[in-house]
């Protein structure tokens, strides 16, 4: 399998715009699956946290695989 890696420079020099999207946890859901928590204190509590339009492609990706 061959898997594409980011070097942590390239992905934070990728702009992030606050936009006022509501979040969605994943945790409130039962349609993705998540893994568990990385092992960083730091990201505990919102790791399962995405905008609601990536959370809505993700769906949509699951179910055209599916097809």
């Amino acid at each position: 399998m061959n898997k594409s890696m980011f070097k942590e420079i390239e992905i934070n020099k990728i702009p992030i715009h606050e936009n006022n999207e509501p979040l969605i946890d994943l945790k409130d859901q039962q349609h993705l699956l998540y893994g568990s928590s990385p092992d960083t204190p730091l990201t505990y509590n919102d790791y399962t946290k995405m905008r609601k339009s990536v959370y809505e492609k993700l769906l949509t990706a699951q179910y055209t695989r599916k097809l």
